[in-house]
């Protein structure tokens, strides 16, 4: 108030003398508005209106960069005396939809693993827990890998098959290749001349296989095909797909695990592996925690010596154990004698797929993969989505209807096809909040720090530090030698002395030295560029402090910021 009467009375002298040119007075005035502007040092968050006055029509900005570049002007509008120095820490939103990761396995990775495909889905995360150690909730990775596929179906029942196979072997076998085109079926009865043996059936299912469109390279395929005993009926063999042929897989005998057999595994290897045998002895399965595959091929081989002491080198058997992973399942593996010990018959389908695994509870796990049915349930005419908010709002509704027990902070990921011209899967996390599933915003809080230069706001990474007491005793073990009197003065009084006519004087390149030498130790990895404001005590005859504005140059050097 006393600047704006010191002001008038400015003009009214003017009005009255005429001495003093009107430029003049224009200049003090000037010179008195450019005193209000004074470094700035604060924090402000964007409004809605904000948004709006940029030039945005929703309340977020698209990306980072988009807000270094629009948020500016809203400063200039918005702080339109502050001086060069002034700095504005801005707090903001931006849209960011959930990315997708992908990554696929290498062979490296395989051979870390210790397998060559992953036999289950708790293999699948623990690798993913190992490999993305700084994973955090809801990260969604699409992985593409080599896993166990469901067996698919192949039924021979058109009659252009048979007919097929009885002109291929009519030369080979003339009488059962005649049946089979006559009758379309295969004559299994061993007495008729007209019979086809295992070997010739195989045969003759290994051609027809290979008439047809190819296959997925590693896939196993059960082929169903017609027979005749006496009175129709079918059977099937297995084929694997190779890449470039069907192969036929032939499995051994089925052994199932028993309570009873933990008896077999514990002599065989509770010296080896103690805690798991343990384990198993406690609760009768496999706990995939403390047992890995090998180890299970291990534990089939002692249970499968044990209950068939007459084994001889070829011998195959499917073994099937329970397992626990956080739930119950039961699974198998396929083992061969070699003749010392049984060791892995892969004969399962073992393919190439992407599937997608978001993180939650320490764990890697598939997301929820809505099916047509799902989408039906949801009243949708076809099984996708072609509104976002719709989309939202009625898979939380079915979430609470899939989910009836669920608990506060229970955590889902779903995975469901989103229509806008043509299809795509979309992802969206949900928490269970209040009693209800909630989509978690795809919206995120940022803050950006300006700087006033020349006038101008710009991007400013500066920033501001106030000395604490530990730091002045960081200065002092570092330059106690160097200059032992301001030394001593600074750590008695946590402060820098600058009266110049004293001994413990601390000149302009001394606190230089001393902020250097802080900085390397409180910021150790910053990045070239970075700028520091440090504001430290002093003492010139009466307490106060002072500021000095470092930035790290290429030399990876902290240097006065001009």
């Amino acid at each position: 108030m006393k600047k704006l009467i010191y002001l008038f009375i400015a003009f009214i002298g003017l009005a009255i003398t005429g001495c003093e040119p009107m430029e003049d007075v224009q200049d003090e005035i000037n010179a008195e508005l450019d005193s209000e502007r004074a470094v700035a040092d604060r924090e402000y968050t964007l409004t809605e209106d904000d948004y709006s006055a940029i030039g945005l029509n929703f309340p977020n900005f698209n990306s980072e960069d988009d807000a270094r570049e629009l948020i500016p002007t809203l400063l200039e509008t918005q702080y339109p005396n502050y001086g060069a120095g002034s700095s504005v820490s801005v707090t903001f939103d931006i849209y960011d939809p959930m990315n997708i990761d992908e990554y696929a396995v290498t062979s490296q990775d395989y051979e870390d693993a210790g397998v060559t495909y992953f036999p289950q889905t708790s293999a699948i995360s623990s690798f993913l827990v190992s490999k993305f150690p700084s994973a955090e909730r809801g990260d969604i990775i699409e992985l593409t890998y080599q896993g166990v596929a469901a067996n698919d179906t192949i039924e021979i029942t058109s009659s252009s098959d048979y007919d097929l196979i009885g002109e291929e072997f009519a030369a080979d076998y003339p009488d059962p290749a005649e049946n089979v085109a006559d009758h379309h079926s295969f004559e299994i009865r061993s007495d008729r001349n007209t019979g086809w043996s295992e070997s010739m059936i195989r045969e003759a299912l290994t051609y027809i296989l290979s008439t047809k469109d190819a296959g997925v390279s590693g896939m196993i395929y059960e082929v169903v095909y017609r027979t005749y005993n006496g009175s129709s009926g079918s059977s099937s063999m297995s084929f694997r797909y190779d890449g470039n042929a069907y192969v036929a897989v032939t499995y051994g005998e089925e052994y199932v695990f028993q309570e009873s057999d933990t008896t077999a595994v514990e002599a065989a290897l509770i010296s080896d592996y103690p805690d798991a045998v343990g384990n198993l002895n406690r609760y009768g399965n496999f706990n995939l925690n403390n047992w890995d595959k090998g180890m299970i091929i291990e534990a089939a081989g002692a249970v499968l010596l044990d209950k068939f002491p007459d084994t001889e080198t070829g011998d195959k058997y499917l073994f099937r154990y329970e397992y626990y992973d956080g739930d119950y399942g039961d699974d198998f593996v396929s083992v061969v004698y070699d003749g010392e010990e049984f060791v892995e018959d892969i004969a399962v389908s073992v393919i190439e797929m992407t599937n997608p695994f978001y993180y939650n509870n320490n764990a890697w796990m598939m997301p929820l993969i809505l099916e047509s049915e799902d989408y039906t349930a949801m009243g949708q005419r076809y099984p996708n989505f072609d509104d976002s908010d719709e989309a939202l709002y009625k898979i939380a509704i079915f979430l609470g209807l899939e989910y009836p027990y669920a608990m506060e902070g229970d955590f889902v990921s779903v995975s469901y096809q989103f229509y806008s011209g043509s299809t795509s899967t979309r992802y969206t996390n949900f928490e269970f909040v209040d009693g209800a599933f909630n989509p978690i915003s795809s919206v995120r809080t940022s803050s950006l720090q300006f700087g006033n230069v020349d006038g101008e706001w710009v991007p400013d990474n500066t920033i501001r530090y106030s000395l604490v007491g530990s730091d002045y005793t960081t200065i002092a073990d570092a330059l106690e030698e160097s200059y032992p009197g301001p030394v001593d003065s600074m750590a008695r009084y946590s402060n820098f002395d600058r009266r110049s006519n004293n001994s413990a004087y601390w000149s302009d390149e001394m606190i230089l030295e001393a902020m250097q030498i802080l900085l390397n130790r409180i910021a150790p990895n910053a990045e070239v560029g970075q700028k520091y404001v440090l504001t430290y005590e002093i003492y010139n005859g009466s307490n106060g402090t002072e500021d000095i504005s470092l930035i790290k140059n290429e030399a990876g050097e902290w240097v006065i910021n001009e």
